[in-house]
């Protein structure tokens, strides 16, 4: 139902129902406010102006008491009586407004004890005043004390006064109390109002909007696909009767339209791919400009197809070797352009063909004096060229061969002459070749022995070099073990130094004990012995530092002899090395050496082993030149015969 509306209805009703959510959010606050505003009018004046009304009596009533203890020191004052006849006035007053609010039974109560109270009261203070007047003072000031006749009517006002003050408090704490739940639960309908009325707001906001764009983005996204060249749509009429289904049916029928067009062309386009021009589209399959489209498609593929069938005629005839085809259909504009092109180019064609094959009927009789001379453009052009190219360098190349044909004859015979020379040379060079190849043997076999002595040498110096190595790294070892010794020594030495510190001064503070414990007499005579007993370990301890420090001092000096010895020792090591590692090199050179110079005999004798094989070589293929130059010779003179035959100029 409400999908079907009008988008203005749905608008109207949404803000419609918008508005009363916040009517009934507004009457709720105004509502709460009242309540709120009914509670503090009671506040103020059913307990507020009653508590200051009740304040006032008591200030009143304290304020007489004052009076009367004012007439004890002043009695001739006349203000005295018309400031306790306004006090007076006063409480009556204040009584009778607190009188006209809202009272409780207990106020009822005690306002009739404050009467009683009050009377009485006020009957106390008119004779302590009278008595003061006439001088009885003391009498007066008697019944002012505690537990007395004037005090005690004070007392009996007093009373009620502050029950009522305690009451008024009470109350007012109450309905402080029943203020802040009210308060509490207006602030919480309020909270709670607003939030449902908000999000009956956003949900029935998402409702409409949500009825509006779903639909649309439907359609934008259809017609966004069709913009794009996808005319797959899935959009479906849903039958809404509002702008939105309007919209979803005009929309779908575009769609379909579009694409029974796309598949009309698709169809036509498959046509022509597979050759069939002679394919049509049917326009009754549309209405309006789409079918006026379809119509031009149509007129267009007649328009095109027609020259290209008579192109493929004349390609036809041209394939089946007839040139004389041409194009002679009526055409305008680009078609007729190609029309033409088409013509001038078979018009080329035909020329250049006949004109080629006259040329070639006179190549085969002989005769190489005819050119192309035909007036060609482009490829033609270039075929023309190369082809009496072609022409002009055969023409000039049997005139050269002809001209170098008897040359060669003669340069043949010369070359077989000394073919045969060259072969009786060979024999004598490869005899020669046999016996340095024996003496070269014999010299290779000499030096790989002095090659074998010599890398032994080389390793008996490898292994000297090597052993100094380790002797010299031996001894590094033992001079640092000695230098770490020589540095215990030194550690050794201080702190024999700071023990003979430790037993003088132990020593002095025995000394000083024992003239402590000699001062103390008797009590002290256990210490004085303890004292004795630790300077002479003191002098112990002093003498055997005096010992440590001489076989420390003893053991330095061998230590440092020692470390000098192990330095000599090492630095004749290092000569002894340094001397191993050069005869190690140059052992190792001349075993170097003499490993080349037998690679050089391998070589050379490889080479000879060559040479000898070269020269065998030599005297064979001189023996084949001379056959070869006498066949030549022959083949040349068959040549010049077959090119007698060409006319070339």
């Amino acid at each position: 139902m409400f999908k079907n509306l009008k988008l203005s209805n749905k608008l109207m009703i949404s803000f419609g129902a918008i508005a009363l959510v916040v009517v009934a959010v507004a009457a709720l606050g105004y509502s709460s406010a009242k309540s709120m505003h009914q509670g503090m009018e009671s506040l103020y004046y059913d307990q507020l102006l009653p508590f200051e009304q009740i304040a006032i009596v008591r200030l009143n009533i304290n304020r007489m008491w004052a009076d009367v203890h004012r007439y004890l020191l002043v009695p001739d004052d006349p203000r005295l009586d018309q400031e306790i006849a306004h006090a007076v006035d006063e409480i009556k007053k204040q009584m009778d407004l607190y009188r006209a609010t809202y009272l409780t039974s207990e106020e009822k109560d005690l306002l009739t004890r404050f009467d009683l109270g009050w009377v009485d009261y006020q009957k106390a203070i008119t004779e302590t005043v009278s008595l003061i007047k006439n001088g009885g003072e003391k009498a007066a000031l008697h019944g002012l004390h505690e537990g007395n006749s004037t005090r005690n009517a004070r007392n009996a006002v007093r009373g009620p006064l502050e029950e009522l003050s305690n009451i008024q408090v009470r109350i007012a704490q109450e309905l402080h109390k029943a203020s802040e739940e009210n308060y509490t639960k207006v602030r919480n309908t309020n909270i709670v109002s607003g939030i449902i009325g908000m999000l009956l707001a956003i949900i029935l906001g998402l409702t409409v909007a949500r009825s509006i764009t779903k639909p649309l983005g439907k359609v934008l996204d259809m017609i966004d696909n069709m913009s794009e060249g996808h005319l797959d749509s899935s959009l479906v009429d849903d039958g809404r009767r509002d702008e939105i289904g309007q919209m979803t049916r005009a929309a779908v029928a575009i769609s379909v339209t579009v694409k029974d067009v796309s598949e009309d062309l698709r169809q036509l386009i498959d046509a022509v791919e597979a050759g069939t021009l002679s394919f049509r589209l049917d326009p009754s399959r549309h209405k309006g400009e789409f079918a006026s489209l379809l119509k031009g498609i149509n007129q267009l593929t007649d328009t095109i197809s027609r020259p290209l069938t008579e192109v493929a005629e004349v390609m036809q005839k041209v394939a089946g070797g007839d040139t004389q085809g041409r194009m002679v259909g009526a055409y305008e504009g680009d078609l007729r352009a190609m029309k033409a092109n088409v013509n001038r180019s078979l018009d080329s064609l035909g020329g250049l063909l006949s004109e080629l094959s006259g040329i070639a009927e006179k190549l085969a009789m002989g005769d190489l004096r005819s050119n192309v001379t035909g007036n060609y453009q482009g490829e033609f052009a270039l075929m023309r060229t190369n082809m009496n190219a072609a022409i002009n360098e055969l023409r000039k190349t049997l005139g050269e061969i002809a001209s170098n044909s008897q040359n060669i004859a003669v340069a043949a015979t010369q070359t077989s002459a000394a073919a045969g020379d060259v072969a009786s040379q060979s024999e004598r060079q490869l005899m020669m070749l046999i016996e340095v190849s024996t003496a070269i043997s014999q010299t290779a076999m000499s030096v790989e022995e002095i090659s074998v002595n010599a890398e032994k040498g080389n390793a008996l110096a490898c292994t000297t070099a090597s052993q100094s190595q380790e002797g010299r790294a031996q001894l590094s070892k033992l001079i640092q073990a000695v230098e770490l010794i020589a540095t215990s020594n030194v550690k050794v030495a201080k702190i024999s130094d700071r023990i003979s510190r430790i037993a003088e001064k132990t020593h002095i503070l025995a000394l000083n004990a024992g003239i402590e414990a000699a001062r103390a007499g008797e009590h002290g005579l256990g210490f004085g012995i303890v004292a004795q007993q630790i300077g002479k370990l003191a002098e112990e301890a002093s003498a055997a530092v005096a010992d440590i420090s001489t076989l420390t001092a003893e053991a330095s000096h061998n230590v440092g002899g020692g470390v000098a010895a192990a330095a000599e020792t090492q630095s004749a090591i290092e000569r002894i090395a340094q001397a191993a590692q050069e005869s190690e090199q140059t052992v190792h050179i001349i075993a170097s050496a003499i490993t080349q110079q037998a690679a050089a005999v391998q070589q050379l004798s490889a080479s000879v082993v060559e040479l000898q094989a070269a020269g065998e070589n030599n005297a064979a293929a001189a023996t084949e030149i001379d056959a070869t130059m006498e066949s030549l010779s022959k083949m040349i003179q068959q040549a010049a015969d077959q090119i007698g035959r060409f006319t070339l100029a």
